[in-house]
Parts: structure tokens; C-alpha cells; sequence
């Protein structure tokens, strides 16, 4: 049985020009293709017509590597105009493996800020991160996770044997599934006989999340392009209305609350 799913389009990133790339595939001395501002318009149109196949697109058309310039006011990163995309994994990884002298890992998630609020973990730094993620930690320790070990395994082994005798099996979207699924159990307590309630709503806000319609809805946001966005604000307050039900369920249920560790992770995950 073999798998097949498109390569993920790399979002941009925040790097200081003292991040370290692999010296064979070094930005430094390629001469990248640039599309300037004037063709966002373009690319608008562009995506309209081919949605999120967009990208992929481009890529074929104009190499692994591009560069695109944004009109002023337009800027995805406050101050940057200029974004690089790229699909090649050996320009990626050094992204997640540099130091934080040499690369903001909060500044390019403000993006997402709609989507996690201003006080989750991936937007802040410093000691309000690390209060927070003292709260978190206990929750993804060994010990603790051990304790979700055969659950893990039982959804594994349920939803392989969902798939189809077929040449090929959609594999990214069945483990995102499963992943969900994990981490609604192990950072929020979501018991197997409430997730019919969670999946659906979650996986509509990160669906939506993840597509290239959140770039351009962000692109314009000083124009209205996320505050008129009515159908992700519908789906942020869904997912927000099961989180707050859930910590109001716990506050009623005092051994539930003494015993499950996962209530200081819930309130942290609340958009605030």
C-alpha cells in the first residue's frame, strides 16, 4: 500500500541574516526569480481560479525557490515586503534547528494570531512564555504520556483498518486525524465519547487556517480582509464555545478537576 499527498507550500519565516542555510543550496548565491508587488493582483486572480493549487503552480513555473514583493500596506510581517517561498526540505530544516539569537520564532506565528489569540505559546517570549509553558510541560512529560499509550494505539489501529483495499490511501489526512484526535486527549482531557463534538469544528478551523486564502484574508487585513471574514469568526467561536463549556463542565466537577492535570492547559489554550 503506498501513499500520495502534495508537499506542503513553506509559510514564510522571520530569519536574521545570520540563520546558516546548507551551503549547496546557499539563497546567498542563487538568483532567485522575483515577482514583483504589481503582480498581486495577478495572483489574486490566480488563486480564484486555481485555490490552493496555487502555489504549487508557481513552483513549477518558476523553481523550487521565489521570492514575491508586497505592495506597501500589504505586508504579511510588519516592516517585510519581501517573503521567500520555498519547497526544498534542505532549506527548511536549518529553520527549526537555529538559535533564537539568530532567528524570531514568534514574530513570522503573528500571523496566526487570529487563530491562537495573542497569548499562546507559539506568540510569545521571554518569562511569559516560560510561565506558560510551566503550566503546559507536566501535561507532555514521559510519565504522563505513558499513560496514553494504549489509547494512541487503539485509534492507530482503528483507522488503519478503516482504509480501503486500494492502491492509495489520502496517508496526511488520516494521520492528521489521528493526531488531533491525540492531542485532544493528552493537552485537553477530550474523552473518545465527546470527540464526535470536537474533530468536526477543529478540523474545519485548521483546514481553513492552513489554505492560502488565510495569507491573502491576512495580506489585507488593514483593509477589512480578516474582520469581514464571517465564516472564520463563526468557526474560532465554535471551537472557542467548546473550550469554555469544557472548563465550566470541570469547575462543576471538583474530583474530576483534582485529578485531571489538564485543566491548567485548557485555560492556556482559551484564546484571550
Amino acid at each position: 500500500m503506498t501513499s500520495e499527498s502534495h508537499p506542503t507550500p513553506t509559510a514564510p519565516a522571520a530569519a536574521s541574516k545570520s540563520a546558516t542555510l546548507p551551503s549547496s543550496k546557499s539563497l546567498a548565491v542563487q538568483q532567485i526569480p522575483k515577482l514583483a508587488w504589481w503582480s498581486l493582483p495577478k495572483l489574486i486572480g490566480g488563486y480564484a481560479r486555481h485555490g490552493d493549487d496555487l502555489p504549487y503552480r508557481l513552483f513549477d513555473r518558476l523553481g523550487d525557490v521565489f521570492e514575491i514583493e508586497l505592495p506597501i500596506g500589504f505586508d504579511l510581517i510588519d516592516g517585510v515586503r519581501k517573503i521567500v517561498l520555498f519547497r526544498d526540505p534542505d532549506l527548511v530544516r536549518p529553520l527549526f534547528t537555529a538559535l533564537t539569537t539568530e532567528i524570531n520564532p514568534t514574530r513570522a506565528n503573528h500571523i496566526l494570531e487570529l487563530l491562537y489569540g495573542d497569548r499562546s505559546l507559539f506568540l510569545i517570549d521571554g518569562d511569559d512564555h516560560k510561565r506558560i509553558r510551566k503550566l503546559v510541560l507536566p501535561r507532555l512529560r514521559g510519565n504522563e504520556l505513558n499513560r496514553w499509550t494504549e489509547g494512541l494505539q487503539h485509534s492507530i489501529t482503528h483507522e488503519v483498518a478503516t482504509w480501503p483495499d486500494a492502491k492509495f490511501v489520502p496517508v496526511q489526512e488520516r494521520i492528521l486525524d489521528v493526531t488531533l484526535e491525540s492531542i485532544l486527549q493528552i493537552t485537553l482531557g477530550v474523552s473518545e465519547a465527546e470527540m464526535p463534538r470536537w474533530k468536526p469544528a477543529m478540523h474545519a478551523l485548521l483546514r481553513t487556517a492552513a489554505s492560502n486564502q488565510y495569507i491573502l484574508r491576512y495580506a489585507t487585513r488593514r483593509i477589512g480582509g480578516l474582520k469581514t471574514w464571517k465564516a472564520m469568526h463563526a468557526m474560532i467561536a465554535e471551537c472557542d464555545g467548546l473550550v469554555y463549556e469544557e472548563i465550566a463542565r470541570r469547575a462543576q466537577d471538583p474530583p474530576r478537576v483534582a485529578t485531571a492535570r489538564s485543566t491548567a492547559a485548557i485555560t492556556m489554550s482559551v484564546r484571550m
